[in-house]
């Protein structure tokens, strides 16, 4: 469960802590970022505990679709 994630943040030269910042940025919730992740909803709440992550939701405009 935790290798893609791992793997992740190897490939990226990045820590898994940015990487869930910055997917939960994109995304906006946490169904989405557990899904690109390829991991359950459980299993990511896990994650953002252990980086000492903390959920806080953030609105921003639609992007224009055309």
């Amino acid at each position: 469960g935790n290798s893609k994630v791992k793997e992740l943040a190897k490939l990226e030269g990045r820590s898994v802590k940015d990487i869930l910042i910055s997917l939960y940025e994109r995304h906006g919730s946490q169904t989405a970022v557990a899904y690109e992740l390829g991991v359950s909803q459980s299993r990511l709440s896990q994650l953002i505990k252990e980086n000492k992550l903390k959920e806080k939701r953030i609105l921003v405009l639609q992007e224009q679709v055309s």
